[in-house]
């Protein structure tokens, strides 16, 4: 499993990293970027990325923009991407929805929040993850 996390926040990269690490007996390779552009650039040299970790407030290129670009192009209708951000204007969440998330998950968010949003998404994909220990 490949994962790419694009937040402008190295702390909140790590956090995302470290905390997905535990759910998964075969760890994935992560990748990250700073903002959308970089994630997109990224995104082009592994066309077999299989999931992508979104922040919505970026500089460069948002994740709003990151989403529209990257579903425009049918190369990538098979990425999930799971928008993690602490935008929460109902508008806008509406908006990213009928953009093609997958999945939402607000800042911040506990372990156990990311876990369920992330179970049936990548357990679609065919991935496994590791029993609950809390």
């Amino acid at each position: 499993m490949k994962i790419l996390i694009i937040d402008d926040s190295k702390t909140m990269r790590n956090i995302l990293r470290t905390t997905i690490s535990r759910f998964f007996a075969d760890l994935p390779q992560f990748f990250e970027a700073e903002n959308g552009e970089e994630g997109y650039n990224l995104l082009k040299q592994h066309p077999d990325m299989t999931l992508v970790i979104l922040d919505y407030n970026m500089p460069v290129m948002n994740g709003g923009m990151f989403l529209t670009k990257v579903r425009e192009e049918s190369a990538y209708n098979k990425v999930r991407i799971i928008m993690c951000t602490a935008e929460v204007k109902k508008g806008e969440v509406i908006e990213i929805v009928k953009k093609g998330v997958s999945g939402y998950v607000i800042k911040p968010f506990t372990p156990n929040t990311l876990r369920k949003t992330l179970q049936p998404i990548v357990e679609r994909m065919g991935y496994t993850m590791r029993e609950q220990t809390e």
